[in-house]
């Protein structure tokens, strides 16, 4: 990446050459349902979802700061923002008079903008703005992927899937490996962009509605990795997945439009099953039970699902079980710590742990079976819950 920067040229383009990006991930949602997009639906997009006006305010206060140059690539005459769209609408909608009452910018645009044309100096500044110029799109995806994805200007979880999913599929013949170079993600992550989307996609195909799960990806991508939400539809595994694949499930898609309603909710009712994502472990539990998915499907009772799944067991034994493995992982070096004062503080909460629990079960303490996690289980949770983050 820094070579990239390295070998650019840093040019001062003037302003009416720079066009916005129909290709940023920022816009998919809005292409999706607008269509081909102009250059005045991308200004109202950004100004209505990323709200540019603090960097129109600074730009009239500080002029454009020339340590942080657009990054551009030649398109004909013109050059499109690769990165940079929120700082290039501030400054169209300050430049722009006609293009502030197509997009009804409001008052503050029209203030911010009478503002800077009493600073004749730095007006004059931004006629030409500093820019720097990599050959093509391609030159430009390992800066926007690390500064995106990684970095710290974050996209959501939606945006980050799609520019995943361009470089995957733009003809270059990405493997996951590239693409995770690019990004600075794991390639299993890149896998799994590529697995929740792909199940969208498929699912449009097949005539589900699937616009709820592509404005609330991240509700949808942490459903997606709840065991019993793949199992429901038979997701794809990412790990099975290759570039080029094109479906990612193979269970019914009445399925997978249940599942849609479910989580999100249907026109005209019925609503969501539940609002709060972390509910999405009780839901996971429920769907494993032929029961459970009876109580979902017929009732949509979320709450008498996990119930009738044992869910509540399943969670006491889960806990009981990552107990003892943390005490089987500790007994190896127990006894050098044995007289340790913070050791020593542990052992004590534990054993009054276990009293409490013996007298809710007013039961004894006595010898018992051994209880351990299969290796299919211990699988998972390194799958599924070390390796997630939770959005």
């Amino acid at each position: 990446m820094n070579d990239i920067l390295a070998d650019s040229d840093i040019e001062a383009i003037p302003a009416e050459k720079l066009k916005l990006d129909p290709e940023n991930p920022r816009l998919l949602k809005f292409k999706l349902q607008e269509g081909e997009l102009t250059e005045e639906k991308m200004v109202s997009a950004l100004l209505a979802r990323f709200d540019p006006e603090p960097i129109g305010r600074s730009i009239v206060e500080f002029g454009f700061f020339a340590s942080e140059p657009l990054i551009v690539f030649p398109s004909g005459d013109n050059f499109i923002v690769a990165e940079g769209n929120r700082r290039l609408v501030a400054l169209k909608l300050l430049l722009d008079e006609d293009l502030r009452d197509a997009v009804d910018a409001g008052k503050v645009w029209e203030s911010l903008a009478e503002k800077l044309s009493d600073n004749a100096e730095r007006l004059d500044q931004l006629a030409a703005i500093p820019c720097q110029v990599v050959p093509d799109r391609e030159a430009a995806d390992p800066i926007i992927g690390y500064r995106h994805i990684v970095g710290i200007l974050k996209w959501d979880a939606f945006e980050k899937a799609a520019y995943v999913v361009r470089l995957l599929g733009d003809g270059e013949n990405r493997t996951f490996e590239d693409v995770a170079d690019l990004t600075g993600e794991t390639s299993h992550r890149v896998k799994r962009y590529l697995r929740d989307w792909l199940v969208i996609e498929q699912a449009e195909k097949a005539g589900i509605n699937v616009e709820r799960p592509r404005q609330e990806f991240g509700r949808w991508e942490r459903a997606l990795h709840a065991k019993g939400v793949k199992e429901y539809i038979d997701a794809t595994s990412p790990k099975e997945l290759e570039p080029s694949s094109d479906t990612a499930y193979s269970g019914e898609n009445e399925r997978v439009e249940k599942l849609v309603s479910f989580l999100y909710g249907e026109p005209g009712g019925p609503d969501r099953l539940f609002g709060d994502t972390r509910r999405i472990d009780d839901f996971s539990i429920a769907l494993q039970s032929e029961d459970g998915q009876r109580i979902l499907e017929e009732e949509r009772d979320l709450d008498s699902a996990f119930e009738a799944a044992g869910g509540r067991k399943d969670y006491v034994l889960k806990g009981l079980a990552k107990a003892l493995m943390g005490l089987q992982q500790a007994k190896s070096d127990y006894g050098d710590y044995a007289d340790d004062e913070e050791v020593v503080a542990a052992i004590g909460a534990i054993r009054e742990e276990l009293e409490h629990l013996a007298e809710i079960s007013e039961i004894e303490e006595d010898d018992g079976e051994d209880f351990e996690l299969s290796d299919e289980e211990e699988e998972d949770e390194l799958d599924d819950d070390q390796d997630e983050e939770r959005e």
